[in-house]
């Protein structure tokens, strides 16, 4: 555990910084707690203060060892074979996309992270036995499943193998609530890196094919279209190695990012309530409607996420949290209208299994903005900490995973 091997080495400044390097997340995690315990208190003091300043920490990127990149090196490059297998085999590519979809490089990720964390055999052995269920399934789900259920378990699969993932991110240690918010920020973080190499990709390709185009048009077009899938395939492996090695580069941006997007995202709510109500939009016999707010769901609670993490002291705290609370509000309206409509389509033409995963999702997003919108209201009267809310948002993840599992598995057999 890091935990023994800061104890191990509390005298050996070279080993530290190796520990530390091999890391960066669990070692910080650790360090506080055995502060104490260092054999050279003078060395204690300086990961104290180097630890603290963000600065410092974050002013150079940390590539990691040799050993490190090459794994990544090969991970991104299966993952890009893998995205491009059915242009050398018979499978049909969009039926393959849609059947593994995030299982082409999550499960890297994953294995890193075991790598990294150094887990124990019996995480191993979990952690594979489950990506591995989730492969199976995927791809053999459509043999003996035609019916509705069959779009819902391509769309819930992914969510089941992000948990997993989660999982092993969290070292098993899922009931830690920090740890379960360290993993949401690393994927908020992760959306960023991903952004950056994903424009920093459509750069490359544009080069590519401006310079191949001269040397032989058909030459310039065969390598965008391999290359391309592959490169989006291994961006989130890559991201996902870039903020491993370097926790808190993006802790700055995330937050700025998010409160940017909220005033956009309350203007876009406030306006959409406007033009529903003065153009008598009529959401009740529009399915696509009801999929657009569950996303409306899960970027408010984001946003709210990050705005928590980047909420400071005085007045700079105040208006983070009233731009929670404006943001759940609105949400929370447009939730009732989607939940009224789901139930009314459910009593007009009857249950099915789209319908009903649709009415569960939207109760539990709608309960959860509930929740965030009551917790902020008691943050504002100085009768709960801002932390509430983070504990509260950790704490419901159980509740989205027990959901994924039912309608990725047990729909198919009942429906």
């Amino acid at each position: 555990m890091m935990e023994q091997e800061i104890i191990e080495h509390s005298d050996n400044a070279g080993a530290l910084e190796h520990i530390y390097r091999s890391n960066p997340k669990a070692f910080q995690q650790a360090l506080p707690n055995l502060l104490d315990r260092f054999k050279d208190q003078k060395l204690a003091e300086f990961w104290q203060v180097r630890l603290a300043d963000k600065e410092v920490t974050g002013s150079s990127i940390i590539w990691g060892n040799t050993y490190d990149i090459a794994l990544i090196i090969v991970f991104s490059i299966i993952a890009g074979i893998l995205v491009n297998l059915p242009e050398f085999t018979s499978l049909k590519y969009d039926a393959y996309l849609q059947q593994n979809s995030i299982l082409l490089f999550a499960p890297f990720i994953g294995i890193y992270l075991l790598y990294k964390n150094k887990a124990s055999s019996q995480q191993i052995l979990v952690s594979v036995g489950l990506i591995l269920l989730a492969l199976i399934y995927s791809n053999t789900l459509h043999y003996w499943n035609q019916g509705q259920d069959l779009f819902l378990g391509y769309l819930f699969i992914p969510l089941f193998v992000w948990f997993i993932v989660g999982w092993i991110y969290c070292e098993g240690q899922w009931n830690d609530l920090k740890s379960r918010l360290y993993y949401l920020s690393f994927n908020g973080s992760l959306a960023v890196v991903i952004a950056i190499i994903l424009a920093a990709g459509a750069i490359l390709m544009a080069l590519t094919h401006s310079l191949f185009s001269f040397i032989n048009k058909s030459t310039s077009d065969f390598i965008i279209s391999y290359l391309a899938p592959g490169g989006l395939a291994a961006t989130p492996i890559v991201g996902a190695y870039i903020l491993l090695n370097n926790d808190g580069i993006v802790d700055r941006i995330s937050p700025m990012v998010a409160k940017i997007f909220s005033h956009l995202a309350i203007i876009v709510l406030v306006a959409f309530l406007i033009v529903s109500l003065t153009q008598n939009l009529n959401p009740f016999y529009d399915r696509h409607f009801l999929l657009v707010i569950n996303f409306v769901f899960i970027a408010v609670i984001a946003l709210c996420l990050f705005l928590v993490t980047e909420i400071s002291t005085g007045d700079h705290t105040r208006y983070n949290l009233f731009l929670i609370l404006i943001l759940s509000s609105l949400t929370v309206i447009i939730g009732l209208i989607a939940l009224s409509s789901i139930i009314f389509r459910i009593s007009q033409w009857g249950i099915t299994a789209n319908r009903t995963a649709v009415l569960g999702s939207n109760i539990l997003l709608f309960v959860h903005t509930c929740l965030i919108l009551y917790d902020s209201t008691k943050i504002i009267k100085g009768k709960a900490s801002t932390e509430r809310i983070n504990n509260q948002i950790a704490q419901y993840l159980t509740c989205y995973f027990g959901w994924i599992c039912i309608v990725a598995f047990i729909f198919p057999l009942i429906f």
